[in-house]
């Protein structure tokens, strides 16, 4: 037989310790032909379910992007906690699909929660421990999920294999 082009897939996102650990807080995914040709449109499946037509947005280098929002509207539901996986097949312009690839991760909705949360003792200008500078940006620090990703949405920082981190540059407000 002619050999049909591969389904190349993986995870837009993986917000895991690592950006290949398939573990994810967006389940939104990538998609490409090994042999480059156009995805007209894309089937589905989650977790051995049926498949379905999913709504797919050209990525610009000859691939498709799936929103979590897509997925969740072409199954019409919320993409479980925990292990999942989605089979995907292609179809091309022509017709063409070939074989239906396993896209396996774990979707991990629960956002990291911070604890001891503190400025950092040289940030800490007052009375050492009293929580008081006078400034304008400062280093904080605190515990959370081993390997999470720390932001105030301006400076951002990887929390250690203990949890622990260093959070540098955070501005603050006068007052």
């Amino acid at each position: 037989g002619r050999d049909e082009p591969e389904l190349e897939t993986q995870l837009a996102n993986d917000t895991g310790r690592s950006a290949d650990d398939q573990i994810t807080r967006n389940p939104a995914l990538e998609a490409q032909l090994s042999n480059d040709a156009p995805i007209t449109s894309l089937l589905v499946a989650l977790n051995s379910g049926d498949a379905v037509d999913v709504a797919i947005q050209a990525d610009g280098e000859g691939g498709v992007l799936v929103s979590r929002k897509a997925l969740e509207a072409a199954f019409g539901t919320s993409i479980p906690e925990g292990d999942v996986t989605l089979t995907l097949q292609a179809v091309t312009a022509d017709g063409t699909s070939g074989m239906p690839v396993d896209l396996a991760f774990n979707f991990d909705r629960t956002e990291p929660s911070l604890t001891d949360l503190d400025l950092a003792v040289s940030s800490d200008t007052g009375s050492q421990g009293d929580g008081v500078t006078s400034l304008s940006t400062v280093t904080l620090t605190g515990s959370t999920e081993p390997g999470a990703v720390v932001s105030d949405g301006t400076v951002s920082a990887l929390a250690g294999t203990d949890g622990r981190f260093a959070l540098s540059g955070v501005a603050l407000p006068e007052g």
